[in-house]
């Protein structure tokens, strides 16, 4: 019974590194993106609202 524990949290376990590997991978592609942006392409509002917060105006 305590092996059958350990392994429970030993697989949560890496299934939380996994998901917070992506969610930082996300993050870090999304910045990428929205510093490589050209302005005809920020058509979306959260894209365009983002931009304004790192520069303003």
């Amino acid at each position: 019974m305590k092996q059958l524990t350990v392994k429970t949290i030993d697989m949560a376990w890496r299934v939380l590194v996994i998901a917070a590997g992506y969610t930082l991978a996300g993050v870090v592609l999304g910045m990428l993106g929205l510093l490589q942006a050209n302005p005809e392409q920020e058509t979306d509002a959260t894209a365009v609202r983002a931009t304004s917060r790192l520069h303003p105006a």
